[in-house]
Protein backbone atom coordinates (compact mmCIF):
# COMPACT_ATOMS: atom_id res chain seq x y z
CA UNK A 1 0.00 0.00 0.00
CA UNK A 2 2.42 2.60 -1.11
CA UNK A 3 2.19 6.09 -0.77
CA UNK A 4 -0.92 5.95 2.16
CA UNK A 5 -1.37 9.67 3.56
CA UNK A 6 -2.71 9.14 7.18
CA UNK A 7 -5.77 11.56 7.73
CA UNK A 8 -6.82 13.09 11.09
CA UNK A 9 -8.43 10.17 11.98
CA UNK A 10 -5.53 8.23 11.56
CA UNK A 11 -3.57 10.37 13.57
CA UNK A 12 -5.83 10.54 16.60
CA UNK A 13 -5.69 7.12 16.37
CA UNK A 14 -1.92 6.76 16.24
CA UNK A 15 -1.85 9.13 18.78
CA UNK A 16 -4.16 7.22 21.22
CA UNK A 17 -2.36 3.72 20.43
CA UNK A 18 0.98 5.64 21.52
CA UNK A 19 -0.10 6.36 24.61
CA UNK A 20 -1.33 2.69 25.26
CA UNK A 21 -1.17 0.13 22.70
CA UNK A 22 -3.17 -2.22 24.34
CA UNK A 23 -6.54 0.01 24.61
CA UNK A 24 -9.35 -1.97 22.66
CA UNK A 25 -10.91 -1.00 19.69
CA UNK A 26 -14.16 -0.56 20.98
CA UNK A 27 -13.00 2.13 23.14
CA UNK A 28 -10.89 3.80 20.76
CA UNK A 29 -14.25 3.95 18.30
CA UNK A 30 -16.17 5.32 21.08
CA UNK A 31 -13.74 8.06 21.59
CA UNK A 32 -13.29 8.74 17.69
CA UNK A 33 -16.82 8.48 17.16
CA UNK A 34 -16.26 5.86 14.41
CA UNK A 35 -17.40 2.30 14.44
CA UNK A 36 -15.04 -0.50 15.53
CA UNK A 37 -14.74 -1.97 12.07
CA UNK A 38 -13.71 2.02 11.09
CA UNK A 39 -10.81 1.17 13.80
CA UNK A 40 -9.85 -2.22 12.41
CA UNK A 41 -9.75 -1.28 8.82
CA UNK A 42 -7.69 2.46 9.59
CA UNK A 43 -5.22 -0.30 11.45
CA UNK A 44 -4.86 -2.44 9.02
CA UNK A 45 -3.96 -0.23 6.41
CA UNK A 46 -1.34 1.54 8.42
CA UNK A 47 -0.03 -1.75 8.60
CA UNK A 48 0.39 -2.32 5.35
CA UNK A 49 1.34 0.74 5.13
CA UNK A 50 4.40 0.27 7.39
CA UNK A 51 3.39 3.07 8.97
CA UNK A 52 2.93 1.02 12.02
CA UNK A 53 5.52 -1.57 12.35
CA UNK A 54 4.94 -3.33 15.79
CA UNK A 55 3.37 -3.16 18.83
CA UNK A 56 6.15 -3.41 21.82
CA UNK A 57 6.34 -2.97 25.24
CA UNK A 58 7.81 -0.74 26.95
CA UNK A 59 10.22 -1.74 29.79
CA UNK A 60 11.84 -0.16 32.47
CA UNK A 61 15.56 -1.82 32.57
CA UNK A 62 16.62 -0.86 36.00
CA UNK A 63 13.71 -2.81 37.65
CA UNK A 64 15.12 -5.86 35.13
CA UNK A 65 18.65 -4.73 36.72
CA UNK A 66 20.27 -2.63 33.70
CA UNK A 67 21.33 -0.18 35.63
CA UNK A 68 23.72 1.32 33.22
CA UNK A 69 22.96 2.80 29.49
CA UNK A 70 25.46 3.72 27.99
CA UNK A 71 26.05 4.85 23.94
CA UNK A 72 29.13 3.72 21.96
CA UNK A 73 30.08 5.02 19.05
CA UNK A 74 32.59 2.92 16.56
CA UNK A 75 34.49 3.44 13.68
CA UNK A 76 34.84 0.84 11.18
CA UNK A 77 38.24 0.28 9.21
CA UNK A 78 36.07 0.03 5.98
CA UNK A 79 32.31 1.16 5.70
CA UNK A 80 32.63 -1.15 3.32
CA UNK A 81 32.42 -3.93 6.04
CA UNK A 82 29.74 -2.73 7.37
CA UNK A 83 27.17 -5.31 6.48
CA UNK A 84 29.49 -7.89 8.17
CA UNK A 85 29.63 -6.17 11.97
CA UNK A 86 25.85 -5.72 11.92
CA UNK A 87 25.46 -9.12 11.39
CA UNK A 88 28.33 -10.03 14.45
CA UNK A 89 26.31 -6.93 16.47
CA UNK A 90 22.87 -8.63 15.75
CA UNK A 91 23.66 -10.99 18.08
CA UNK A 92 24.74 -9.51 20.76
CA UNK A 93 21.73 -9.24 23.34
CA UNK A 94 22.99 -6.24 25.23
CA UNK A 95 22.58 -4.12 22.45
CA UNK A 96 19.33 -2.11 22.10
CA UNK A 97 19.48 0.05 18.99
CA UNK A 98 21.98 0.57 16.94
CA UNK A 99 22.00 3.23 14.25
CA UNK A 100 24.38 3.51 10.77
CA UNK A 101 25.61 7.09 10.82
CA UNK A 102 27.42 9.68 9.50
CA UNK A 103 29.92 12.53 10.63
CA UNK A 104 33.22 11.25 12.88
CA UNK A 105 31.70 7.63 13.51
CA UNK A 106 30.08 4.62 11.24
CA UNK A 107 28.07 3.44 14.16
CA UNK A 108 26.32 4.32 17.38
CA UNK A 109 25.01 1.90 19.69
CA UNK A 110 23.03 2.16 22.81
CA UNK A 111 23.75 -0.51 25.48
CA UNK A 112 22.35 -1.69 28.96
CA UNK A 113 24.31 -3.41 31.64
CA UNK A 114 24.04 -4.56 34.66
CA UNK A 115 26.88 -2.27 36.19
CA UNK A 116 30.11 -0.63 34.80
CA UNK A 117 32.24 -3.82 35.00
CA UNK A 118 29.89 -5.95 33.58
CA UNK A 119 30.00 -2.75 30.43
CA UNK A 120 33.49 -3.02 30.23
CA UNK A 121 33.64 -7.17 29.95
CA UNK A 122 30.86 -6.60 27.20
CA UNK A 123 33.61 -3.82 25.58
CA UNK A 124 36.58 -5.96 26.03
CA UNK A 125 35.10 -9.41 25.04
CA UNK A 126 32.65 -9.11 22.73
CA UNK A 127 32.59 -5.23 20.75
CA UNK A 128 36.67 -4.22 20.73
CA UNK A 129 36.95 -8.17 19.73
CA UNK A 130 35.18 -7.47 15.98
CA UNK A 131 38.66 -7.10 14.12
CA UNK A 132 36.62 -4.77 11.44
CA UNK A 133 36.14 -1.61 14.53
CA UNK A 134 39.01 0.75 15.00
CA UNK A 135 37.50 1.85 17.56
CA UNK A 136 35.50 2.52 19.79
CA UNK A 137 34.13 5.94 22.36
CA UNK A 138 31.49 5.45 24.86
CA UNK A 139 29.47 7.87 26.27
CA UNK A 140 27.48 6.96 30.08
CA UNK A 141 24.08 8.27 29.98
CA UNK A 142 23.02 10.31 33.45
CA UNK A 143 19.48 10.37 32.28
CA UNK A 144 17.15 10.39 29.68
CA UNK A 145 14.44 13.23 30.10
CA UNK A 146 12.78 13.01 26.89
CA UNK A 147 11.49 10.00 25.65
CA UNK A 148 8.85 9.98 23.39
CA UNK A 149 7.48 8.38 19.47
CA UNK A 150 6.88 10.38 16.62
CA UNK A 151 4.71 12.84 16.85
CA UNK A 152 1.85 12.91 14.20
CA UNK A 153 -0.73 14.62 16.19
Amino acid sequence: MENYEIDNLDKKLISILQKNSRTPFLEIARTLNVSGGTIHVRLSKLEAAGIINQYALDLNPKELGLNVCTLVAITLHSTAKYQKVLSKLKSMKEIVDAWYTTGNFSLMLRIYSKDMEDFHSFLLNKLQKIEEIQSTQTFVVMDSPIKRNVNVV
